[in-house]
């Protein structure tokens, strides 16, 4: 049985309408939690750039280098189209996707996650990300639509 290697081109952003960072990867949890995590020094952990906001699936490494860097060129706006057609509340899909709890993140910043405050920076606490399963991740059939302007 041959083995499907998959590929994910996606955008991580700093907050809500922040700083963009577009990347390619052959696993992508590994790579945002790299990312969120500051294990490499460059863009993403300079300008605090950490929170999955959209993927997408590609069958070769080709592919998602070509949509990368077809990202990469778009204008700010198509960019936020993009996200917002799949992700409008722009949550952080790694914590969906990985099955850790939101407090994670606020861990990887260095907060304990035990601050009074961190109750009242997010915007609605009561709502439930979309669920995405892991599923998504592994079968090519459910690469998520994307749209081109």
């Amino acid at each position: 049985m041959r083995q499907v290697n998959q590929y994910y081109c996606y955008i991580l952003a700093s907050t809500r309408n922040g700083t963009l960072y577009t990347g390619v990867t052959s696993d992508l949890l590994r790579r945002v939690y790299e990312h969120k995590a500051k294990i490499m020094p460059g863009f993403s952990s300079d300008y605090e750039v950490q929170q999955l906001v959209w993927f997408e699936t590609h069958d070769s490494i080709e592919n998602a280098l070509l949509r990368e860097k077809r990202i990469k060129k778009w204008n700010r706006r198509w960019k936020l189209k993009l996200i917002e057609s799949l992700n409008p509340q722009w949550d952080d899909l790694y914590m969906t996707l990985s099955g850790q709890p939101e407090t994670l993140d606020s861990r990887l910043r260095g907060n304990d996650g035990n601050d009074e405050n961190d109750e009242n920076d997010r915007t609605d606490t009561n709502r439930k990300p979309e669920l995405l399963n892991n599923a998504m991740l592994n079968d090519s059939r459910t690469t998520i639509q994307s749209i081109s302007p």
